[in-house]
């Protein structure tokens, strides 16, 4: 289950569907710590939402279904939270969306290997990317390493081709004609590419 943190963004700001209303008093210490905030919501979210998903299919079976689907969640929203719901690790602070799923993917539940990878992940802050890699070599890996051991650098000067590719690729993908088994397919294919895109936003953050 999700730890007991509580988001609270400042007091006094009331939250609502269209958005935040802040006090003209806020002062910076009170703005700053709603952006601490809004970090734990980002952080959290999909924790939060695998516990309810994996309590409503748990309790009401195919309602719980139904009703995720009335309410529009995207299946990789609701296949990413179900994989950290289920991640079996007694302590998973400090482990990135990103990072379970990695441990959760490479790694089988209650093995020394999942704990060992897990507090390896911590202590040498590894991205997802990173923490794949690793484990597969069975050594710690860095970017810089990945990039050499694949022969090329940066990767800047093939961005373009990448994109046009995949533009291409999606054109041709008629998305109600695929089933759920091609979705989840398309989805681990494109993970690796999700990982790298939050790991850089996050870099940029920080």
């Amino acid at each position: 289950m999700t730890n007991n943190t509580q988001i609270i963004l400042a007091p006094g700001v009331e939250l609502t569907e269209n958005g935040a209303k802040i006090p003209d008093a806020t002062d910076f210490d009170s703005w700053r710590e709603m952006l601490h905030g809004l970090k734990r919501v980002k952080s959290t979210y999909h924790h939060i939402l695998g516990d309810v998903v994996r309590f409503g299919r748990n309790k009401f079976d195919e309602r719980a279904d139904d009703a995720i689907e009335q309410l529009e969640f995207s299946l990789s929203d609701v296949k990413t939270a179900t994989s950290v719901s289920e991640f079996a690790l007694p302590d998973r602070d400090g482990l990135s969306l990103e990072t379970i799923h990695v441990l959760s993917r490479e790694t089988e539940e209650g093995t020394p290997l999942r704990e060992k990878w897990a507090k390896i992940a911590k202590d040498e802050k590894l991205s997802a990317r990173e923490l794949q890699h690793s484990i597969r070599r069975n050594e710690i890996t860095r970017d810089a390493q990945i990039k050499q051991a694949s022969g090329r650098g940066s990767g800047l000067a093939t961005l373009g081709a990448v994109e046009s590719a995949f533009a291409k690729w999606v054109a041709r993908i008629d998305e109600d004609t695929l089933d759920d088994a091609a979705k989840d397919q398309i989805l681990e294919s494109l993970w690796p590419i999700v990982s790298f895109a939050n790991d850089l936003s996050d870099s940029m953050n920080d």
